[in-house]
Formats: structure tokens, sequence, C-alpha cells
């Protein structure tokens, strides 16, 4: 790569990491324009030997949504080498931020998204609070990645020892191996480097660089495991008394035990779906709870329905209703206690109402309509007969 070209793909990559990784990670669904970018910065980060070998994969299979977490990790990877290595563009340089005729260059692009984003934290951290201003307001820093489940670049849970006797055995096996493996992910990462660094053909590198890979994806699958178990645990110190029964035998707090839980709750996309398969796990494993909350269900499906009968909108309340809306309304005593019931009281009675005052004299006015019309039709039937017999 020559100077040019090298000084070139620098402000590709600065602009990239600058503006588009953010985006990335933030998307919650892989659009084209979300493909677009994380394509391009794995054209950037292919220049790198020791990581092509993950590029040509992601490329080939195209299923970027789980690979986010390695872009990210590979990105800041080489903004760290690249800090040592290679004299970088100052993105600070005020003369980067003169404005002038024409498009700016990708340099001064990148230049203006960095003192966009530091006016926003200045002004964010001026902001005035509850608690003063934000930026006076102290901040926790994270744990080391190393010791905090589910968050391969940090975060504020709970060490991973903390949270072995919620684990299920294979798991709390597994993350005794975290350091092992760590360390043989950063073995292969060295030595891939030395090899790229040394020049090395690409056919030497890739084993050691799809080691690393498949090392550092071994300890995300353990971290998520670690999620998902927790997220578990979490839906069933609510929803699973027998369980709930045996944390309490230990001396131990289910809600309190829920509050430090929450933030594993918190990264479940689909929390209903995943409430539901853990209600449906509880169900299997446990026949009395099952037979408890299917009756639990059949009940709340019942007062439902009968809600949904009296609060009809669509149908007049005739006599015949009135006498139905009444039966459900002793029906929803029976199921919830009167007391409960009475909040639909009010409808019951505003239906009979409306019956007495205006369905009652509709349906009393049509059937006089009827019976005039029955009458007017048999007095023209008798006076037509009369007439024939005169012509006779």
């Amino acid at each position: 790569m020559s100077a040019e070209e090298r000084k070139a793909w620098l402000a590709d990559y600065q602009n990239w990491y600058a503006e588009d990784l953010p985006a990335i990670e933030k998307a919650g669904v892989i659009t084209s324009g979300i493909r677009e970018k994380i394509e391009k910065g794995l054209n950037l980060i292919a220049a790198f030997p020791l990581f092509r070998s993950f590029v040509n994969e992601a490329l080939r299979f195209k299923d970027y949504a789980g690979r986010r977490k390695l872009i990210r990790r590979y990105a800041d990877k080489i903004t760290a080498d690249l800090k040592t290595s290679v004299p970088a563009v100052d993105l600070t340089d005020p003369a980067l931020l003169v404005p002038h005729v024409g498009r700016p260059t990708k340099e001064e692009a990148a230049a203006r998204a960095v003192a966009a984003e530091k006016e926003r934290q200045e002004k964010e951290a001026a902001e005035e609070t509850l608690f003063g201003k934000k930026a006076d307001i102290p901040t926790i820093d994270a744990a080391a990645p190393e010791t905090v489940a589910g968050s391969m670049g940090g975060g504020t849970m709970l060490h991973l020892d903390q949270l072995k006797w919620l684990m299920s055995p294979d798991l709390a096996q597994a993350i005794e191996t975290i350091r092992d493996l760590r360390t043989r992910q950063e073995n292969a990462n060295a030595t891939a480097k030395a090899l790229a660094v040394a020049g090395k053909p690409e056919q030497e590198v890739a084993p050691y660089s799809e080691d690393a890979i498949r090392l550092t994806k071994q300890v995300e699958g353990i971290y998520e495991r670690v999620d998902d178990e927790m997220a578990t645990v979490y839906v069933r110190l609510k929803e699973d008394t027998a369980f709930r029964a045996s944390i309490e035998a230990q001396k131990v707090d289910p809600k309190a035990l829920r509050t430090t839980l929450r933030p594993y709750w918190d990264k479940v996309e689909n929390q209903e779906a995943f409430k539901a398969k853990v209600i449906e796990m509880i169900k299997e494993s446990d026949p009395v709870q099952k037979e408890a909350r299917e009756k639990a269900e059949a009940k709340k499906k019942a007062v439902d329905d009968i809600v949904k009968y009296l609060q009809r909108k669509d149908k007049d309340n005739t006599p015949k209703r009135i006498e139905t809306m009444t039966a459900r309304y002793n029906e929803l005593v029976e199921l919830i206690g009167e007391e409960e019931a009475k909040a639909y009281l009010p409808v019951l009675e505003a239906a009979k109402e409306d019956c007495e005052k205006n369905i009652k004299p509709k349906l009393e006015a049509e059937r006089l309509a009827r019976e005039a019309k029955k009458a007017e039709k048999k007095a023209a039937k008798k006076a037509a007969k009369k007439d024939a017999s005169k012509k006779a």
C-alpha cells in the first residue's frame, strides 16, 4: 500500500469508525443501509492479514447480526494498534473545520463528526439534573470483561463466581474454562499478528487467526448462555412457585434477587416470547404447577370473555341481551367475587336503562307498525275479494 493509498485508507477507516460503527451497533434490524456500512467496514478491516479469514467468512455467509460484537472488538484492536504504529490524521485539527467552497474531504467530514459529538457531550455534561450538573454526578467504572457476565465489552453486572449457584451444572463448569480460552485466544492473536507483520503469506496466518476467532466465539457463547440462564431465573422467581420457595429456603429474598438480575432481563429482545417459553418449561417440569396455572389461565379467559361481552357496543340492548348480560354478570361474580365484579355493574345498569328508555319503545313501535301493515294487507285482500265477487 503506497503512502497515498495508506492515507486514503486511514481517512476512510476513521470516518467509518467514528460514524458508521456506532450506527451498526445501535441498529436493531440489519437493513440494506446497515448492511452496506458493515461490508464497508469489513473491506477496510481486510487490509490487515490477521483479520482476513474473519472478513472472508463474514462476507461469504452474510450473518452480520451475530458478528457485530467481533467487528467492534477487531475495530478497537486496529484503532489501538494504529495509535502506536501509524501517525493518524488529527481529527481535532482546527484547520479541518474551516469552511470552504465545495464538498469536504473525508478527513474534514470525520473531523466535523468528531467536533459535533464533542459538542453534544459537552452540552449533555452541562445539563442540569435533579442531582446537579450531569458532569458532576459520579459514575461507576465498568468491571473487567473477563469477570463480568453477558458483556465482552464490560458492564456492571455480577462477577461470574457470584452467579454460579444459580447456574446449571454444565454452565458452571463452562465458565471455569474462560481463563484458559482467553489465554489461548490471545496467544493465537499474537502469533497471527507476528506472522502478518513478518510478511508471511496468508495461508500461514489464517490458521492462527481462525483459531482466535473460534476461541472468541466460544467465550462469547458462554457469556450468552449466562445471559439466557439468568434471564430465565428472573422469570422463574416470579412465575415458578416451587423455585421461589427453594430460593427462600436459602434465606434469599426473591424480590431482591430479581432486582439484581434485572439487567439480564432488560437485554432480552422479545420479552413476551421469552417469558412464554419459560412458563412452558415450568409447566412441563412441574405437573402440579401446570394444573394450577392452566386453571388460572382458563379462569382469566372466562373473565375476559364475560367482560368483553358486557362491554360490546355493536349490539342493541334488547330484553334478551339484558337477560344474557345479567346471567353473565352473575357468572363473573362467582369467578372473581362481588367486590371486584362491581366495577362492571354500571355497564349492566346502563344497558338496562337503555333497554327500558329506548329499545323497548322502539321494539313496541316496530311491533305496532308490523301489525298495522298486516291489518292493511288483510283489509286490501278482503276488499279485492269482495270486488271480484261483485263482478262475477
